[in-house]
């Protein structure tokens, strides 16, 4: 398996791991519970911070490669650039409803929870997306050479939550999910 693949499916699981959290945070405020909204504020701030700077460039330079070698394989399997719009407005919406909370605006409990559940869902669809079509399809269409490419371009950006190094500003949220259980040391 080409090494670019192999990290895009690690850094799938562990945002899998938060979606999961969120997702049992978002269940709190469903049932009149008292969730953590900081919690959750982080969650997204990695969402935004992550994705967007280092998983997804992963992924664009795998798409445009395949653009090159394969265009009807990349056609057929979708825009992959609009799908990661889709998902950066999903998770501005989920931001702007955090920081409303926080801010202590009114906001519905059936209001945050439509944004919050629209935020997971699409998240989901689009790595499962990922998995099933886009990396197949890659895996198939791209060749050895291809592959050394993309692996010499690939970012040296290191995950400031799920490698061994924990940026300050993750370092709650890394230890919720080793008590939620949702993070294997």
């Amino acid at each position: 398996m080409a090494y670019a693949i192999e990290i895009l499916r690690r850094e799938h699981a562990n945002m899998g791991k938060l979606l999961s959290l969120l997702e049992h945070q978002i269940a709190k405020v469903e049932q009149a519970q008292n969730p953590d909204y900081e919690l959750i504020k982080s969650i997204a701030d990695y969402f935004a911070d992550f994705p967007a700077n280092c998983h997804h460039p992963k992924e664009d330079i795998i798409y445009f490669k395949l653009r090159e070698r394969a265009p009807e394989a990349a056609k057929a399997m979708g825009d992959l650039e609009e799908e990661h719009g889709t998902v950066a407005v999903r998770l501005d919406e989920l931001n702007r409803a955090i920081d409303n909370i926080l801010l202590e605006v009114e906001v519905s409990r059936g209001s945050f929870c439509t944004v919050a559940r629209r935020f997971i869902d699409d998240e989901r669809k689009h790595m499962l997306m990922e998995e099933r079509y886009f990396f197949p399809v890659a895996l198939d269409a791209l060749m050895d050479e291809d592959w050394s490419d993309i692996d010499a371009r690939l970012n040296s950006s290191t995950d400031p939550l799920f490698d061994a190094i924990v940026e300050d500003r993750f370092r709650t949220l890394r230890q919720e999910l080793l008590d939620w259980g949702g993070l294997a040391v």
